[in-house]
């Protein structure tokens, strides 16, 4: 899961920040402290001090927040008196989004388990010791620790098989096996791909990734110039590369596209299936989640073009339309048990979500059925399961 953004609630008036998070620095007077920065592995972080003020209101909107979520009356009335101890609340902004487990999320933890408080992330209350406590993170549909062994013979697709070979019908068949074995269970009389199927021509995948590149950098890496990324596009004709409301927001000003940080992580999903079809080493796997933060480094330094023009994408390893036919398909079956998930059936594996890591799914997959589907634009790829 990537993380941009999120809230700390603590139970002390004045929290040391600068002995627990070292090299760190408060901004603001003494009597009226605005924020405390840190900078770890690149990324800023700045937790900022809500107003005293500002505090009882907020604090009466989260114990009614608290109140509405489905739940165990006395579970959320011990949530509630947490809320009512809180003394300091601390809003968290990050330059870029960081991976749930990396240093820069793990800091925040430590800050929260040393001084006994909580958070807000996701919609949910966090609390590192314990996990989430409320809300969408924790009415995650618990699913069962064990499964027993798919049985192959009980995996046969049921649909329409007219005009399919054998082989093609194995190997969708295979598709249902291998993700029964990771925990995902999907209709098994989904419709048949097409045996022929179509790649679209590299220069316009390549493109593509380039362009979700420069529109990452544009609404999540403040640090990188604007001429660099505008000059980028520009130079390389990447504009009609972008869907529609991709394009509404690489138009922003520079300070509205960095509103949208949270949004536009989503198009690194996007960037790892194109990536991968280009000839990037790191499969997306299906049960992989949101993409990792050494997967991030790599694809955007080191496989996608550098804006300045110093480098280009390698396409000496690319695909072969079979391949990109056969992760398609099986993301196409794994869609659809997300897509049963998020209606509350048991159909993803232990742990992943059915929301945030099922959309890992959906993105992943939109940018591999695009690459099948020559004739037909971003927005046009149907995405039905």
């Amino acid at each position: 899961m990537l993380i941009s953004h999120c809230a700390l609630y603590l139970p002390v008036a004045n929290p040391p920040l600068e002995s627990i998070l070292t090299g760190g620095r408060t901004r603001g007077g003494f009597l009226r402290k605005k924020a405390f920065v840190y900078r770890l592995e690149g990324v800023s972080v700045a937790l900022n001090f809500q107003a005293a003020k500002d505090r009882p209101a907020h604090l009466e909107g989260l114990a009614e927040y608290i109140a509405l979520q489905a739940g165990d009356a006395e579970h959320k009335q011990a949530l509630a008196t947490r809320v009512q101890s809180t003394q300091t609340v601390l809003g968290v902004n990050l330059s870029e989004p960081v991976p749930h487990q990396s240093d820069v999320f793990g800091s925040l933890c430590f800050l929260v388990e040393e001084l006994g408080g909580f958070m807000f992330l996701f919609d949910s209350l966090f609390d590192p010791t314990s996990g989430f406590l409320l809300g969408p993170m924790a009415e995650a549909r618990p699913l069962s620790e064990s499964r027993p062994e798919p049985n192959p013979d009980e995996l046969k697709h049921q649909g329409e098989t007219s005009g399919f070979s054998k082989a093609h019908i194995e190997n969708r068949e295979a598709h249902y096996l291998h993700l029964a074995k990771k925990g995902f269970r999907c209709s098994r009389g989904l419709p048949l791909s097409s045996e022929a199927p179509l790649l679209r021509p590299q220069t316009e995948i390549a493109q593509r990734l380039s362009a979700l590149n420069a529109l990452f950098h544009w609404a999540a890496v403040p640090q990188v110039k604007d001429e660099v990324i505008t000059d980028f596009l520009e130079r390389n004709l990447l504009i009609s590369a972008l869907g529609t409301e991709e394009k509404t927001l690489i138009h922003l000003s520079r300070k509205k596209a960095l509103e949208h940080q949270d949004s536009v992580g989503w198009r690194l999903e996007n960037m790892w299936a194109l990536a991968w079809v280009l000839g990037f080493d790191m499969l997306p796997p299906i049960e992989q989640g949101q993409i990792p933060g050494e997967v991030i480094q790599k694809l955007v330094l080191e496989f996608s073009p550098r804006l300045d023009g110093s480098s280009a994408i390698s396409t000496d390893k690319m695909r072969t339309v079979s391949e990109v036919a056969a992760l398609e398909d099986l993301y196409y079956c794994a869609h659809n048990a997300v897509r049963s998930a998020q209606l509350g059936s048991d159909t993803v594996p232990t742990g992943f979500h059915p929301m945030i890591d099922g959309g890992t799914i959906h993105e992943r997959r939109h940018a591999l059925s695009w690459c099948l589907a020559p004739e037909l634009t971003w927005d046009e790829v149907p995405l039905d399961t």
